[in-house]
């Protein structure tokens, strides 16, 4: 079962890529004809966007939180009371809302896990494609990353990563859509409101250069272990919701996070360093700096949840900056082949270690089995 899952993943990998590659080759085509230059979505991009769709969309079972979302839907959604849903349901207000509305419109809960996966889905490749400079390998970035993979198991989370990122790409263009977008994400869940204010601050931020992030990471992973190890965190979490103040508490089960996010921590500050090696020390520019930043409070969250696991959830926030960076990587005109092929083979082996280690995301069974 574990071969096929793997294999499953690995098929859905393939073809993304063989669909976004084409997509490239007939841009290339397309741009040779009409001399019109621009990231053109074609048939082959939305086929891509499409595949992730169902391969999300139609699963069952899977997810480690799935069973829970389903017990969640069939009994604590009131199809024809949304306060009473709201009052009853352990998740944020407008996930509540919108079980409220998939249940009111007769969707069972296999459908309604299509729904939020085609609006996740969606939603993220319109954002990732608006904001890279090169949409299809930021887009395969999305994937390779594993971002992609985070909602089939933390349901809610996804969807607010989702409208983060919309929010991002509004914030950049300085639109008074991203007040709409960071509104949908926070009552969505509660935790990206600490994104959408630090995305707020980076516009703030000077420029980065790479030695000063390695200060900044070495004394802020100081700082916030001394934060949280003193149980300040607590009492805000639990003002969010009642639910977070039990995972902001160092658990004597868990004992906090193990060796796998230790890899991934490294995983990101191995971004940041080969980023710094081939774009330049100061990351080639303000907005690559900030990406770069962004990783790097991504890596902070994930020294703390050494001591309170749940706080490696919000370096998924974060991380998403790295879908950027690499692309940046990647398409750098510099000559330094051994640095982007490290990154790419560092994605494909982050992408599977994700598989087969977190998020329950093993055996894959989707509906048409």
């Amino acid at each position: 079962m574990l071969g096929i899952g793997m294999i499953s993943y690995g098929a859905l990998l393939v073809a993304v890529t063989l669909l976004l590659t084409f997509g490239g080759l007939f841009q290339r085509t397309l741009e040779a004809s009409t001399h019109r230059r621009g990231s053109f979505f074609n048939g082959f991009d939305a086929a891509a966007v499409g595949i992730l769709v169902l391969f999300a969309g139609v699963r069952i079972g899977v997810g480690t939180d799935y069973s829970a979302y389903e017990t969640a839907y069939a009994l604590k959604v009131d199809s024809e009371d949304l306060a009473e849903t709201v009052r009853v349901s352990d998740h944020d207000i407008g996930f509540a809302g919108l079980q409220f509305i998939g249940k009111a419109a007769g969707l069972e809960f296999g459908h309604f896990v299509f729904l939020v996966s085609a609006l996740t889905v969606s939603i993220s490749a319109l954002a990732v494609w608006r904001l890279g400079t090169s949409p299809r390998i930021a887009l395969w970035f999305y994937v390779a990353f594993a971002t992609y993979l985070v909602p089939m198991n933390l349901i809610r989370q996804g969807l607010a990563m989702a409208f983060v990122l919309m929010f991002a790409g509004e914030l950049q263009r300085r639109s008074r859509w991203s007040i709409i977008w960071a509104s949908l994400a926070i009552v969505s869940h509660y935790s990206s409101a600490v994104a959408v204010v630090a995305l707020v601050a980076l516009r703030f931020a000077p420029d980065v250069k790479a030695k000063s992030l390695m200060v900044y990471f070495i004394s802020g992973a100081a700082g916030l272990l001394a934060l949280v190890s003193s149980g300040a965190i607590g009492p805000i979490a639990a003002y969010l919701n009642p639910r977070y103040a039990d995972y902001a508490v160092f658990s004597e089960v868990t004992g906090g996070s193990g060796f796998g996010t230790v890899l991934s921590m490294v995983f990101r500050i191995a971004l940041v360093l080969i980023s710094a090696i081939v774009l330049g020390m100061d990351f080639g520019g303000r907005f690559n700096g900030h990406l770069a930043l962004q990783v790097t409070v991504g890596a902070l969250m994930l020294v703390g949840s050494s001591v309170i696991l749940e706080l490696a959830r919000l370096d998924l926030y974060f991380f998403m900056a790295g879908i950027f960076l690499a692309e940046r990587v990647v398409r750098s005109r510099k000559r330094a082949l051994l640095p982007k092929l490290a990154v790419v083979v560092g994605a494909v082996t982050y992408y599977f270690t994700y598989v087969h280690s977190y998020g329950g995301l093993l055996p894959y069974a989707w509906a048409f089995a």
